[in-house]
């Protein structure tokens, strides 16, 4: 249901505006942890990227270093209109489904940031090997998110955020 109303543009707008908000706080201590990765340089691909804003503050802090949001199709709209009103830089963006799609190539870093807590073993599976297909030689795969354990009753800050993200 939640793939469907994503990709229809029913919920886009709103969850996306949500994972902006979750994203305020968070992007600045991710891109002070990924220094080391980020200040190398390169393209990034943000998959499930939302409306950009990871990309926008990463390519504001690292010169040398292009990002890509991919998501899907009216989750790009926004992120286009995001990214332009806050005029950050060197910030393109790919339309696809992280599941259905192949990944473009050309691609240093692949940023996973609250993508794939949801999804089941298999799928992850062929999510990342479709990322390694994809990711050049000597990159790096980033996975940013957050897990419940099995009974989905903590550790309690992963209560809070899935709990955070059932609002929308």
């Amino acid at each position: 249901i939640w793939e469907n109303q994503m990709k229809s543009g029913l919920l886009s707008k709103t969850f996306s505006q949500g994972m902006m908000s979750r994203g305020n706080y968070l992007r600045d201590h991710l891109s002070v942890s990924l220094k080391k990765v980020l200040s190398r340089g390169g393209n990034l691909i943000d998959v499930g990227g939302s409306l950009g804003d990871y990309c926008g503050k990463f390519t504001e802090q690292y010169n040398n270093l292009n990002c890509t949001v991919f998501d899907f199709p009216q989750v790009i709209k926004q992120a286009k209109e995001n990214v332009s009103s806050k005029m950050y830089s060197r910030v393109s963006f790919v339309e696809g489904d992280m599941f259905n799609d192949q990944f473009p190539s050309n691609f240093d870093i692949f940023l996973y940031s609250n993508a794939i807590h949801d999804w089941d073993h298999e799928q992850i599976k062929n999510l990342f090997k479709k990322t390694f297909a994809s990711i050049n030689k000597g990159g790096v795969i980033i996975v940013h998110d957050c897990y419940l354990d099995k009974n989905k009753t903590s550790p309690s800050y992963a209560v809070d955020h899935a709990l955070y993200l059932s609002v929308f």
